[in-house]
């Protein structure tokens, strides 16, 4: 890229110096010119290209700085875009500079002016942000849009009376509803008034009496503040007007819950999500929300599971509910219910190669090696030209030792059309990773490595995976294995399986000091027991048995000795 930028810069000075000594562009010229780059840019934008894009708009502000007119705020909008994803202040400095000059000269462009309030907001300059709603207020004194936004900005900054004036007007013109109540009893909730916002929902209910919305808030309400049979009664009607409605059900189980009527919240989930009143989609945001504020509880499968099975008896077909299944089997570490429910979306929904990935690897989970060769088998079937699951199936059959069927399935990996780079990488990675087990391809391991590296110079697992392999194998190249760990942990500096890698090369050089660094490194770093891998655990314990007991430190040698965890 560095050649590109540097050619661009010339071109772009070449035009400047002939700009100059033909004389000024007049107004016209220049702008027409500036359109041409500032179009240009988005076109190679939109190719991906976001240094020519950037370059291309920032000579267009060049030609054209003090456009006034509505591409001042196009250019602008977009530098600013461009300047934050490229972390360049000093263009996105312009580009706001632009939009804020455009909204100078027109501040009757409510679409221009909403985004630099909603700008200023997010930047935490409300003063600025209300300043622009000021504009649009005096302006525009009747847009509800805009006075809504200048009202919630106002609350934003805690100017509450102000805010409070303006839903008032909002009110009037509009007349009553839930989402404006809910805007001004939190307004009055920060004053402290809670019995004027209990009194302004009332009113609110007693002008639409048939509002699920407003019983919904009106229930809301009065459980926060204490009124719980009130609340009832407003999930009675809210229930009696539409028995189908998800969210009521959802807020008479927080009121049971509050109320401390345990048996009164199991039986209001449970009766909704199984019964036949709840629509779909209702009957699965309520189970969202019974899993979150349940999974910390002990019992938590044992309520859950009849709830998922309840729903999936329901809807036999339905992909994404067995997907959710999945995951919160998976979130429990059940990994073969897991897979079964897996299995069953795959069967619903055969179309997504990520489906077989996700449920071979549940089945990994599991150790369930044959479950793992299925799924792999079922995904090539319709989805040959995925690399991750030929490598999967080779990493099964290598581990049942069928070390010939595991390098046919590497074979066919490398047939794949369109193989990328880090696909190429690691699948000749993996044949070095097959050579270390099978004497029949024993002296290929290097020259598989040394492909892996050479098709991805910056393949780090491939550095470690060789560095080890160097420090076991008989006369292995330790400097060579030296100068790869240390690359790779570049790359991966919080990588547990890296340090342990490094103290061990260290050890076998000798560097006794260096090898108690990385070892204790590595153990600083292990997650085995989060990612249940008691084997990684295993080995970095016993490399540093193995480094303490050379240091000397016999009763630290023994301890991790005694660590390590025998099947």
């Amino acid at each position: 890229m560095k050649p590109l930028r540097l050619i661009l810069g010339l071109l772009l000075g070449a035009g400047a110096l002939v700009a100059t000594a033909a004389g000024p562009y007049d107004s016209e010229a220049r702008s027409r010119k500036a359109d041409y780059y500032f179009l240009e840019g988005l076109r190679q934008r939109a190719l991906g290209r976001e240094d020519l894009a950037t370059a291309m708009m920032g000579r267009a502000a060049e030609l054209n700085p003090v456009k006034t007119d509505r591409d001042a705020y196009e250019y602008g909008s977009r530098m600013m875009i461009f300047g934050d994803q490229m972390r360049d202040s000093l263009l996105f400095d312009r580009g706001l500079q632009l939009c804020e000059g455009y909204f100078a000269a027109h501040p009757d462009d409510a679409f221009v002016g909403t985004y630099l309030a909603s700008f200023y907001a997010g930047s935490g300059k409300l003063d600025k942000a209300i300043a622009v709603y000021d504009t649009l207020q005096a302006l525009k004194p009747t847009n509800a849009a805009i006075t809504a936004n200048h009202a919630d900005m106002l609350m934003r900054a805690r100017r509450l009376d102000e805010a409070i004036a303006l839903y008032r007007n909002l009110e009037k013109t509009m007349g009553r509803g839930p989402a404006l109540t809910q805007r001004i009893t939190n307004v009055m909730i920060w004053q402290g008034d809670t019995v004027g916002a209990l009194n302004e929902i009332d009113g609110l209910i007693a002008a639409q009496p048939r509002s699920v919305e407003a019983l919904q808030l009106g229930a809301a309400a009065a459980s926060q503040f204490g009124r719980p049979e009130r609340a009832l009664d407003y999930i009675d009607r809210a229930k009696a007007i539409d028995p189908t409605n998800g969210t009521t059900y959802y807020y008479a189980a927080n009121v049971y819950r509050s109320l401390g009527r345990t048996d009164d919240y199991e039986q209001a989930i449970r009766g909704a999500i199984t019964g036949d009143e709840l629509e779909r989609d209702a009957k699965v945001e309520l189970l969202r929300y019974y899993i979150d504020s349940e999974m910390k509880s002990d019992s938590v499968a044992g309520k859950i599971d009849p709830l998922f099975e309840s729903l999936v008896g329901q809807y036999t077909h339905d992909y994404e509910l067995r997907m959710l299944y999945m995951s919160f089997l998976a979130a429990n570490r059940r990994w073969l219910p897991a897979a079964e429910q897996m299995e069953q979306a795959v069967a619903i929904h055969p179309e997504e190669p990520a489906d077989y990935i996700m449920l071979a690897r549940l089945y990994g989970s599991a150790d369930d090696l044959d479950g793992v060769l299925n799924a792999t088998e079922m995904g090539l079937e319709h989805h040959p030209q995925v690399v991750d699951l030929y490598l999967l199936q080779a990493g099964v059959l290598s581990r049942k030792e069928n070390y010939d069927a595991a390098l046919t399935s590497l074979r066919r990996a490398l047939s794949v059309d369109s193989l990328s780079t880090a696909e190429r990488a690691d699948i000749y990675r993996s044949m070095a990773d097959l050579g270390q087990q099978s004497e029949l391809m024993a002296d290929s391991v290097a020259a598989y490595y040394e492909l892996s590296l050479k098709t991805n110079p910056e393949d780090d697992l491939t550095m470690n995976n060789y560095a080890y392999w160097l420090s076991t194998v008989e006369g292995g190249d330790l400097l060579r294995a030296k100068d790869l760990i240390s690359k790779a942990v570049v790359f991966e500096p919080g990588s547990a399986t890296y340090y342990d890698t490094f103290a061990w090369v260290c050890f076998r050089l000798g560097d006794l000091e260096n090898a108690k660094r990385y070892i204790d490194m590595a153990l600083l770093f292990d997650k085995s027991d989060r990612e249940n891998n008691p084997e990684s655990l295993n080995e970095i314990l016993g490399h540093a048995a193995d480094i303490y007991q050379a240091l000397g430190q016999l009763d630290k040698a023994n301890e991790y000795r005694q660590r390590i965890q025998h099947k």
